[in-house]
């Protein structure tokens, strides 16, 4: 009889050891959810936008997208593929306007 309660214990110890941890990982998920969208959130608004689409280079620079593919082939300005767009750095557009 002794037996019966100790596995009995043991069984609902294993139960209660479970569901604890198992509201740990979704106490410690919610949380490191809310902090990295907040994190993020500030990064979007903090940070300068460093790629810009073609449309938006052909406007800061003042120029049609003929000559945006004419300076990227002859390499005064370089286009880059990013997941299969084509994007300008933003440094590069300022530093073509300054010069």
């Amino acid at each position: 009889m002794e037996s019966t309660y100790k596995r009995l214990i043991d069984v609902t110890l294993e139960e209660l050891k479970h569901e604890l941890v198992k509201e740990i990982k979704k106490e410690f998920k919610e949380d490191f959810t809310r902090e990295l969208r907040a994190l993020l959130k500030d990064l979007k608004y903090n940070e300068p936008t460093r790629w810009v689409s073609r449309k938006r280079a052909a406007e800061l620079l003042d120029v049609s997208f003929v000559t945006l593919n004419k300076w990227n082939k002859t390499g005064k300005l370089k286009a880059h593929k990013i997941g299969g767009i084509v994007r300008y750095d933003l440094e590069d557009i300022n530093r073509k306007k300054t010069s």
